[in-house]
């Protein structure tokens, strides 16, 4: 028995397909990394990009209302890997039957049926699509995707940034099927080859069929009280300016209400909006983004969450004494993208200025003895927090810590100093006693505590006349010419 023509025609389309299919699996002999820098002994291989699809399949259906999509495999995500530090990706679609491509690239990502878009967070780049209609024929679009990345790598005992390329290749296969009999349906239409970029991917592409695709930079925004907030919206799916019905609906609202956050829009394109507004002061804020489309009315939402970051407080000695050393801890919250500095100031003048977040070590010299001198933190220039206010306290006079029996007629006195002056040890100058008494220095018994710049003598006390009362007070100066206080014995 005779087969009917439309049976056979629909082996050979299967059987096309599944060759292709075949193609696509074999790998890229082209596919190579290429490094820009010296190559020394360094390992290159590092770098690679790969799909985590080969194959993104669209099923059609096609009945008298026209075309409706079915199936969508709409999603791929395409990897990297390395220590990477910055990286560009760029696409080029090709349509080998009709001789026609389009390159996509940062510069350019405003084509209705793809957008991408990278993922940091998993060293990826997100690639959407959703098919174009081309007077119902089957097709396949190969995907050719290329990146340049500055890469870390190790060289030795060094690291060093080199620039390095890497290429990779999936396809999007489009079928139509009849919406009754779920058979694959097929029009044999001969197909002009043109080189116009834009004819089957802008012009043929009339109707929009894609959900629309909502994406926040950040589900949760943390700023500072004193900064404007900004996030920004990628819209997927709808072109922003020519394709809603009316202007995006952006609403806020604050918990508790006398918060102060404000949204409003910054910016917008064909594809993103960026909102901004001021930080709330206290609790929370909620922003959400409500777009309609145009022609077919579907409404789509989202929203995010707005918090302020609460002031951390330096950790840092609000009293200090001169010539030792302090550790500061400027406290900064991690901010992506901000700048930080720190100063230390008296009288007009600087004392200590640096744009390191990282604590550090402070000291002031006596001319700053018993003065105010103050702390600031700034981020991207604005005063963060408060300018905290370090007194720079004297030193202690002289301190005569005890006076201890030995024997009948002798003493023992113990002597402690503090400081430095002109970058040398502060001992005790002289001693001033009165009374029936007489002292010498016990030489080699002198010890000092250099981290707190504190020095102990010993003195040795004797009468001057065995027969009479052994009694006095004395006090000591130091090499600034403080006194001690009088000490009486007994």
């Amino acid at each position: 028995m005779k087969k009917p023509q439309n049976s056979k025609k629909t082996i050979e389309i299967y059987f096309i397909l599944y060759l292709a299919a075949l193609v696509l699996l074999i790998p890229d002999l082209e596919q190579k990394n290429v490094q820009t820098t010296d190559q020394s002994s360094t390992n290159y291989n590092i770098f690679k990009i790969y799909p985590d699809k080969t194959i993104l399949n669209a099923k059609i259906t096609l009945d008298s209302s026209g075309s409706k999509v079915m199936s969508l495999d709409s999603l791929n995500l395409i990897y990297y890997t390395g220590d990477v530090s910055s990286i560009d990706i760029s696409f080029q679609i090709i349509n080998k039957k009709l001789g026609q491509f389009i390159n996509i690239d940062n510069s350019e990502n405003s084509f209705n049926f793809i957008k991408f878009r990278e993922v940091p967070d998993i060293s990826a780049f997100a690639f959407w699509w959703h098919p174009p209609i081309l007077d119902k024929r089957n097709y396949i679009l190969d995907v050719k995707a290329k990146a340049k990345a500055l890469v870390r790598v190790k060289d030795g005992n060094r690291t060093k940034l080199v620039n390095m390329e890497a290429q990779t290749q999936f396809s999007l296969i489009v079928s139509y099927y009849d919406q009754q009999s779920g058979m694959p349906y097929f029009v044999a239409l001969t197909d002009t080859a043109t080189n116009n970029t834009d004819s089957i991917f802008n012009s043929l592409f009339v109707q929009n069929y894609s959900d629309i695709y909502l994406d926040f930079t950040e589900r949760k925004v943390k700023s500072l009280t004193t900064e404007e907030w900004e996030n920004k919206l990628n819209v997927f799916g709808v072109n922003l300016n020519t394709e809603l019905s009316h202007k995006p609906n952006i609403s806020i609202s604050n918990s508790p209400e006398n918060n102060l956050g404000s949204v409003y829009i910054k910016s917008i394109s064909n594809n993103s909006i960026t909102l901004a507004g001021k930080t709330p002061q206290f609790g929370q804020s909620k922003v959400k983004v409500k777009l309609t489309r145009k022609n077919d009315g579907a409404s789509y939402e989202d929203e995010f969450i707005i918090s302020p970051m609460p002031i951390m407080e330096p950790i840092y000695s609000s009293q200090i004494q001169p010539n030792q050393k302090y550790k500061i801890d400027p406290n900064f919250p991690e901010l992506n993208n901000k700048s930080y500095f720190v100063k230390i100031f008296a009288d007009e003048k600087v004392l200590y200025s640096s744009s390191n977040i990282a604590p550090f070590n402070f000291s002031v010299d006596e001319t700053y003895t018993n003065k105010t001198i103050y702390f600031e933190r700034y981020i991207n220039g604005k005063l963060y927090g408060k300018t905290y206010n370090i007194y720079v306290k004297p030193f202690p006079v002289p301190q005569i810590v005890k006076i201890q029996t030995i024997s009948n007629n002798k003493l023992r006195m113990v002597v402690n100093t503090f400081g430095s002056i002109n970058g040398r040890e502060n001992y005790v100058k002289s001693v001033e006693i009165s009374g029936n008494a007489n002292y010498k220095e016990l030489l080699g018994q002198a010890s000092s505590n250099k981290d707190n710049l504190i020095y102990t003598q010993i003195f040795e006390i004797t009468p001057n006349d065995s027969n009479k009362d052994f009694k006095f007070k004395i006090r000591v100066q130091d090499q600034k010419k403080q006194w001690s206080n009088w000490t009486e014995y007994p």
